[in-house]
């Protein structure tokens, strides 16, 4: 077998072992691993250095996955111009918010792996590329881009600081509801402002 085909065995494997134990790491283990790609075990440690760096190869791809199939649905022909914008890009923070509390167990290792060495083909570039498509072109790049910065940075933190942010921000985000309001918010101030002037 060619190098190439047993790193390609070994994701595949990888992948389909996360899916099967609903993204619980901890059942996903190297010899398990091996067995179900049909190589030695040697070579899980050949190609990714250990299982770590092999999980989190695979949780970026699997989360990526799911990023590039969300599709917002808006009435375009009632909503025009900045508000479509806005809107589409709460629909579509939204679920991708509501993905990372389904999948907590991989969603946490890709942000965390991210946040230690972040890339050009991460899935936080890949988010904020994808925010700033929804958004259109109806504001300037260079403001598209700060916005797709902030609100992924802001959903990253929330996540993974969910069971204190009652507490601090006052929303409940083991709730969808509260979850949607905190992107909804999130999204209209970073369009909007939060301080009016002379307030």
């Amino acid at each position: 077998m060619k190098e190439e085909q047993a790193r390609d065995r070994i994701i595949e494997a990888t992948i389909e072992l996360i899916n099967e134990n609903a993204g619980d790491i901890n059942k996903v283990t190297a010899r398990l691993i091996a067995y179900h790609a049909g190589i030695s075990l040697g070579l899980i440690n050949y190609h990714f250095g250990n299982k770590n760096n092999l999980i989190l190869e695979c949780t970026q791809k699997i989360i990526n996955q799911v990023v590039m199939t969300f599709d917002p649905q808006i009435e375009e022909d009632k909503t025009k111009g900045v508000e479509a914008g806005r809107i589409r890009l709460i629909k579509t923070a939204q679920q991708v918010f509501d993905f990372l509390f389904k999948n907590r167990a991989i969603s946490k290792i890709s942000i965390i792996g991210d946040m230690q060495e972040c890339e050009s083909d991460s899935n936080t570039v890949h988010t904020q590329m994808g925010f700033m498509y929804v958004i259109g072109d109806i504001i300037s790049n260079e403001n598209k881009r700060l916005i797709s910065f902030l609100l992924t940075s802001s959903m990253q933190s929330a996540f993974l600081a969910a069971e204190v942010s009652n507490g601090f921000m006052g929303y409940d985000l083991t709730k969808e509801g509260q979850r949607d309001k905190f992107i909804a918010d999130t999204v209209n101030t970073l369009f909007y402002g939060i301080v009016k002037e002379n307030d």
